[in-house]
């Protein structure tokens, strides 16, 4: 009777293994479903992409230089963030901070938002999640060479900037 019992346990016990291999197996199976490649870009036609990215104030980009203090920079990429912002990057090398100490965004990085007359400056932070914002007026000039930034609240206060680089 206990050999019946034997047999009947290891039957049962060898039909659920069975069982369980052929459900690991099917599901494995549809996992690896082999799909043919799709060529997206062929090389014999062209594509088009369009963007929803708006383009950045090209007044604004590239690598700008303060006119009393030529050792601090100032970069603004057209590097889109959303919400209409951009990314950018501050340093003083005055200061012993360089280009390469930034840590990517982090302290001396910021989002820049310009409308041609108004540049808003959100300055980000290594530590927090604190964002300092900073608004300037924008002065317009002939030439495309020189950036004028003047504190609204404070129209004595004004920064100067001459570009450095093209972006």
């Amino acid at each position: 009777m206990q050999r019946k019992y034997l047999i009947l346990i290891l039957a049962t016990a060898l039909a659920l293994l069975a069982g369980a291999a052929v459900a690991y197996y099917a599901v494995q199976k549809s996992r690896t479903v082999e799909q043919t490649p799709v060529n997206e870009h062929p090389t014999d036609s062209y594509v088009v992409f369009e963007s929803d990215t708006p383009a950045a104030d090209t007044t604004v980009l590239g690598r700008w230089q303060n006119d009393d203090n030529p050792q601090w920079f100032k970069v603004y990429y057209d590097d889109y963030d959303g919400d209409g912002f951009y990314w950018g990057k501050e340093w003083n090398e005055s200061e012993d901070v360089q280009e390469y100490d930034l840590n990517y965004h982090g302290n001396g990085w910021f989002r820049w938002h310009s409308d041609g007359k108004q540049l808003i400056e959100m300055h980000v932070m290594d530590v927090q999640s604190v964002v300092v914002p900073k608004v300037w007026n924008i002065s317009k000039h002939s030439t495309t060479d020189i950036l004028v930034l003047t504190n609204p609240d404070n129209p004595a206060q004004s920064l100067r900037f001459g570009k450095v680089a093209e972006w």
